[in-house]
């Protein structure tokens, strides 16, 4: 805001360059604002905040001080205690050298890295995706009763028995099942614990990692890889990781993790109001 606009905003016609009317025109944003305020006009009173603060750098250096805005003479800058202030202020911390190369790039990287992480907020193919609904043996099984039972029941049925083979519990709780669809549960639980149980894949690691955390963060691909050879599994690349796990329908749409993301930072940057 300049002091054009802030004249109109106050409706000062004349021209506001002495020190006794500039004066006048902090005085008068002052009664404004604390009118504002009582009206709860919030959008108000941080204008007029403007516009006082505008009138007010006017009064800098004809006769006020800078820092409290009290009477001195027309050539100093601040009054004698913040002249004092200003003399007695201790010196600042010495500037800090400039880090070598490679630490400023390692820097870098982990900025990019945190700025935009993968994120595993919601599977393409939806919760049961993490269970393995979308791997191919599951699929031919569902494929071959898909015409016979609705498909609600048949993921009800997959929940329970993936869940009870993925998290390896030892019992197996179910809704009732008619005893002609006995058949698919165990056709179901014997392509779930196929997919599970193959460790030469990376669909089996997929399912016994994707959702983790460390730290508050979601793994890389990169990490999961690493993860995979220190548990004892195979060598897989990052690359390859993703892809089956694409068509696992494990990963989150790229504008929902950009819009996560979003949200995140933004969230990170609130301020602390308790």
């Amino acid at each position: 805001m300049n002091i054009s606009s802030a004249k109109a905003l106050l409706g000062i016609r004349g021209r506001v360059a002495d020190r006794a009317a500039l004066e006048a025109a902090v005085q008068l944003c002052k009664a404004r604002i604390v009118a504002a305020r009582r009206a709860s006009d919030d959008s108000l009173a941080a204008t007029l905040s403007e516009a006082r603060e505008v009138f007010r750098q006017r009064l800098i250096g004809r006769g006020r001080c800078e820092v409290c805005s009290a009477t001195i003479s027309s050539s100093a800058r601040r009054c004698r205690l913040h002249q004092r202030s200003r003399r007695a202020a201790l010196p600042g911390p010495p500037k800090a050298k400039p880090l070598p190369r490679e630490y400023r790039a390692i820097e870098k990287a982990l900025r990019q890295r945190n700025s935009n992480a993968r994120v595993d907020v919601a599977p393409t193919g939806g919760p049961l995706a993490r269970l393995g609904f979308h791997t191919p043996p599951v699929q031919k099984v569902l494929s071959r009763w898909a015409g016979q039972v609705r498909m609600d029941m048949l993921e009800r049925y997959f929940d329970a028995v993936a869940t009870a083979v993925v998290h390896r519990e030892t019992s197996l709780s179910m809704e009732r099942v008619a005893p002609q669809l006995w058949p698919l549960v165990f056709e179901l639980g014997l392509a779930v614990a196929q997919v599970f149980n193959d460790t030469r894949s990376p669909r089996a690691w997929l399912m016994r990692e994707t959702g983790t955390m460390t730290n508050g963060s979601h793994s890389s691909w990169l990490e999961i890889v690493n993860r995979i050879k220190k548990e004892g599994g195979p060598r897989f690349t990052a690359g390859h990781l993703a892809k089956i796990a694409g068509g696992m329908k494990l990963t989150t749409p790229a504008p929902l993790g950009k819009e996560f993301r979003r949200l995140r930072r933004e969230d990170r940057n609130a301020p602390d109001l308790s």
